[in-house]
Parts: structure tokens; sequence; C-alpha cells
């Protein structure tokens, strides 16, 4: 860990003003959005713009977010009159604006992931610990990181996440059969990561050493959250795990 007191690297120094330009740029894009929806808003009274059955009611931010946004411009051209160019310019402002907040927030998250997984590496270089699989693109179908001791006695799994970044969920089956929700950092969680995350298991399984110890016991996995704050301090979280229920003989068979 990174503490208050103690200096932030360079690299992390970087990141940090990376992240706050994204988080300024994402915020803007976020007031300009807002200032269109409600001058469009203004707009739909003062036009009196109907649907065939009923009077078109106010957008939201939320009406133009990634899932939304097509159809909701979608529907607003479909119901715009054709000559009303200032109006029809107005729905092209919303697009705009629109995209640009989408983009805004896609930089700030990826800036963020790219901040959570320096972090990840400073946490491992302070550990002297080695790389066993680091992904370049992390997702949530696989381990951020996986780092061996210097002894090999532990496996080291991190999930690395930016600032604002929320612990991920998965829908599993549990015994029963029945579709639940797990949360990062659960023992199921882990479970269902470790059976998708087919370049671990390849990086395991090529050192027979390592392979055996996690099946007999005599290498500890460890999983842990490693999250830097907006300044460049980290904060290291041991997630408490059940091996036992991992069935690491039959992942690893």
């Amino acid at each position: 860990m990174i503490g208050k007191n103690d200096p932030i690297p360079e690299h992390l120094t970087e990141a940090v003003a990376a992240r706050h330009t994204a988080v300024e740029t994402a915020t803007e894009a976020s007031t300009k959005l807002t200032n269109e929806v409600n001058s469009f808003n203004r707009a739909i009274d003062q036009h009196n713009l109907t649907h065939p059955n009923q009077p078109v009611t106010h957008i939201t931010t939320k009406d133009l977010n990634a899932e939304k946004a097509d159809r909701t411009l979608r529907d607003l051209r479909r119901e715009a009159s054709q000559d009303d160019l200032a109006f029809s310019q107005q729905i092209d402002d919303l697009a705009a604006a629109s995209l640009e907040r989408r983009m805004a927030l896609g930089a700030q998250t990826t800036i963020g992931e790219a901040f959570g997984e320096l972090a990840g590496r400073e946490v491992a270089a302070r550990e002297g610990l080695t790389p066993l699989k680091i992904s370049s693109r992390p997702g949530s179908g696989s381990i951020d990181q996986a780092w061996l001791s210097s002894d090999r006695f532990e496996l080291v799994l991190q999930e690395c996440k930016g600032p604002s970044a929320e612990l991920g969920t998965k829908k599993v089956l549990d015994i029963g059969g029945v579709e639940v929700k797990t949360h990062q950092g659960s023992t199921a969680y882990l479970y269902e990561i470790l059976r998708e995350d087919i370049a671990l298991r390849d990086a395991i399984m090529a050192d027979p050493q390592l392979r055996q110890g996690l099946i007999d016991g005599s290498v500890t996995l460890r999983y842990r959250e490693i999250r830097p704050d907006q300044f460049g301090h980290i904060q290291t979280t041991e997630f408490i795990i059940d091996t036992s229920k991992l069935d690491l003989l039959g992942w690893l068979r």
C-alpha cells in the first residue's frame, strides 16, 4: 500500500494528472448535455410537438445514455416536422452532446482502468512478485493480474480498479440450478471467472510445479483488490475466499 505520507511514483503522478483531465472533460460534457436537454424540453413546450395520440413528454439525460440514445433520437426525429429546421437542428445538437458525453465517459473509464493496472504493477513490484499473467485488456471474463511470490508459495490474483470504479457482478447458477447474482471478490464470482480465464489456466498448466502446488495446497491462492485514490495513494483489500469451494483439481485437470 502507498499511504498518504508516502511519495507517489512519477508514473502514478502522470496517471493522476491524466485521470483528472479526463474527469474534468467528462464533467463538462455532462453539463453541456444537461443544458441541451433543458433547452430541448423548452422547445417541446414551445412547439407543442405531439405523437399521434399524446403530447411528446420531456426527456432526461438518462434517455440519452449508451443504451437508450439511438432509440430516443430516432423517435424524436420521426415525430419532428421536416420543415421545422430550427427544431431539427436542436435534435442534432442534442445528438452531438450525447455522443460527446458518451465518448468522454468512455475515455474516463479507459484511463481509470489503466490507472488501476499501473497501481497493481506498483504493488507487485514493491512486494517482489513476478508476473504469471497480465491482461493487456482487463475485462469481466478474466483476472486482471496474476503474480507469483518470490518463493513461489503464493499465487496472487489482483482485480485492479480505478478510483471511482465499482466492483463487478456476475450471474451464475447455484447448486439448485437457480440463477443468482455474485459480487466480485466472492468465492462464487472467482469460481466462475477462473473457468472463463483460459489464459490464466494455460499459464498454470504450463508450470507443473505451480499446478500441483495449487492442487495439494502447498501454494496459497490469494485474491485481492488494488485501487488507487484520485491522488495516487493505493489501497490493497484482501478478499476472503474459501478455496475448498473452487474445485481447483477439477479446474486444472
